[in-house]
């Protein structure tokens, strides 16, 4: 089911990165987002099988927000670091591996996901192109506008989308 997403992880050799900034932020992520990451950026599933059962999740109003303990926390910031550091391993998952994503998705989300719903977040991710339901079969009418209720993720998308499509 891959869409052939290529990452590379390779270090950058980057003098001006600085890696305490680098952990400062990652320790204000949430761990269960953590997890997801560093699953991806190794596309080692061990990795769930390490962190998950040391996060909860709290009410975090419209979500969940994760939870760990310091020295977990701190683990998982200096696993990232060093995925972040290294070359992705060679015979890794590829990041849109649908049985990975089903595993790290109730972590990073703090909830159930149902199997419906992974292709649906694996195209919101970014990690699949856009696969519209219905096919366009008419053109729009000259002057149609859209207006966009909303700045997240989806409305960014929308936007991008509209601008392709030539819609003000």
């Amino acid at each position: 089911m891959s869409a052939g997403v290529s990452v590379t992880t390779e270090s950058t050799g980057r003098a001006d990165l600085d890696l305490d900034e680098l952990r400062a932020n990652l320790r204000q992520a949430d761990p269960g987002v953590l997890v997801a990451v560093l699953a991806q950026l190794t596309g080692d599933a061990a990795v769930v099988d390490r962190f998950a059962p040391k996060i909860s999740h709290v009410p975090d109003p419209p979500e969940q927000a994760g939870v760990t303990d310091p020295e977990t926390a701190a683990a998982l910031v200096e696993a990232v670091v060093a995925a972040l550091r290294s070359p992705r391993p060679s015979g890794a998952l590829p990041v849109d591996d649908l049985d990975l994503f089903a595993r790290i998705a109730p972590v990073a989300l703090g909830g159930t996901v149902g199997p419906e719903y992974l292709e649906l977040l694996l195209e919101q991710g970014g990690f699949h192109p856009s696969r519209p339901v219905l096919p366009r079969t008419a053109k729009l009418p000259a002057g149609f506008k859209v207006v966009i209720i909303g700045a997240g993720i989806a409305g960014i998308t929308a936007a991008l989308a509209c601008a392709d499509a030539g819609i003000e």
